[in-house]
């Protein structure tokens, strides 16, 4: 737009010859091309003067929000990033920390919105944020930090019935179920380690009757669960 001239050599050496400018700041560019021959005959050949615009960048800003806040392990949760004002196209990428969460998401051009349903986030604190890859003249943006607190999901903890002659010793251990187990999990898959202590009036010399089994939290723990 201003100042010298600037050259630009084409490492063409046949029609179409072409030439690369760089990164070039907003504004309007005339430009010409000049051809020279340095074989015989000698000569120049210089193209009319045409003019193009670098249009200014447009800033963007992103929002972010969370559908429930706290959540609950194994409880979907959807984040909803808005991008102002609304661009183009682009996609935005949530993150869990430095964690990305699934694939970029599709930004929505008519409201700026692209959403991402989640319900493997981890007990504890989660901070979420929401990238968007900016797109033609939008420029990219990310969000602030989003808190989410994930609250541990509770597993209930059975004995089960049992049964033995009398003058005979307890089952050792006596068994027992674990269910509310999120996302498909099992026992192998949660996380969930040690075990619970069940505790029974019944003794070697008790007559035949029935006597509760109480469950108590023992040993068990895992990241993800209560009991």
């Amino acid at each position: 737009p201003s100042g010298a001239t600037v050259h630009t050599v084409s490492a063409s050496t046949t029609s179409p010859f072409t030439a690369a400018l760089g990164i070039l700041p907003a504004g309007t560019y005339e430009i010409y091309a000049t051809l020279v021959n340095n074989d015989t005959p000698p000569g120049t050949a210089t193209s009319a003067t045409n003019t193009f615009t670098v249009a200014a960048g447009i800033p963007t800003s992103t929002t972010l929000i969370s559908s429930i806040n706290p959540s609950t392990y194994g409880q979907n949760v959807t984040f909803t990033a808005t991008v102002a004002p609304p661009p183009t196209g682009g996609t935005v990428q949530f993150y869990d920390g430095a964690s990305a969460l699934g694939s970029p998401v599709a930004v929505n051009t008519g409201t700026g919105e692209a959403q991402l349903s989640a319900n493997t986030l981890g007990a504890g604190t989660n901070e979420i944020t929401a990238a968007y890859s900016g797109h033609w003249l939008n420029g990219a943006s990310t969000s602030a930090v989003l808190t989410q607190v994930v609250n541990q999901a509770q597993l209930t903890v059975k004995a089960l019935n049992v049964l033995r002659a009398p003058n005979t010793a307890n089952p050792e251990p006596f068994p027992y179920r674990i269910s509310g187990y999120k996302n498909g999990e099992s026992l192998a898959t949660s996380g969930v380690t040690g075990t619970p202590t069940l505790t029974t009036d019944a003794v070697l010399s008790s007559p035949v009757g029935n006597y509760d089994i109480t469950c108590a939290v023992g040993s068990l723990a895992a990241a993800n669960y209560s009991f």
